[in-house]
Parts: structure tokens; sequence; C-alpha cells
């Protein structure tokens, strides 16, 4: 059900506004999301014409805990991503209950972003 949230068009256009712009509204679509390793993230956004730093795919993962196996995953789908599109993805985790000690504990790693109170920033050069 949640996926399906995530795939509507309404969904779509108020994440990526939060994340990319009011430039991105209707300009990207819903993307098959699993390699060939078998692996599958949750939702990929592509936009309707190709990737480029202004309009990057985007990849949401919804997590019940974020913990460092969770991050792994998440930075190894961004790796097929890039393979794929050749550009940066932005990647979001909707964390439904808890981000693990492990994830928190240093005050560098998760930082306020000016966007949004609610989003944290998980810096992807640590």
């Amino acid at each position: 059900m949640t996926k399906s949230i995530l795939q509507s068009s309404r969904v779509m256009n108020l994440i990526l506004t939060t994340l990319i712009g009011e430039d991105a509204i209707d300009h990207y679509i819903s993307s098959l999301c699993e390699w060939i390793d078998g692996r599958h993230a949750d939702v990929l956004y592509t936009p309707v014409t190709s990737s480029t730093d202004d309009f990057p795919s985007v990849i949401i993962e919804i997590q019940n805990v974020m913990d460092k196996p969770s991050v792994r995953r998440l930075i190894k789908y961004c790796g097929y991503i890039f393979d794929k599109y050749q550009v940066e993805p932005i990647a979001l985790t909707i964390c439904l209950n808890t981000a693990r000690r492990e994830i928190t504990k240093k005050t560098k790693k998760l930082t306020e972003t000016d966007k949004v109170p609610f989003i944290k920033r998980l810096p992807s050069d640590e």
C-alpha cells in the first residue's frame, strides 16, 4: 500500500518539489527498480527525459528502523542507479520508527536541512 501511495502523481510531485524544486512537477515517472542481482528498491522516480544534475533520479526506501545495513543497501542501490543513468541520484529514506544510535550518535552525521524541519541529511561523503 505504501508503495502505491508513493507512486501517485500527487505524492510524487509533493516529494519532488521538496527535494528538487517546483521545476520537477510532472517531469518524473515511477520506474522499475529491480536489478540483475534480484535486489529491488521500494520506489524509483526518474525524469521523463534523461537524468541530469538538475533532474536526478530519486530513490525512496521505507524503513521501520534505519541502521547501518539499510544505509549500506541504499548506497548499493545508488551505485546501480548511477551505473544506469550516469547521474548521482537523490536518496530518501522514510524511517517509520527509529534511527539506530549507530547512525545518530555522531552529531556530524545527521544534520538539519533548510528544506523542511522533519528532513535530516546524512552526508554521502562519510
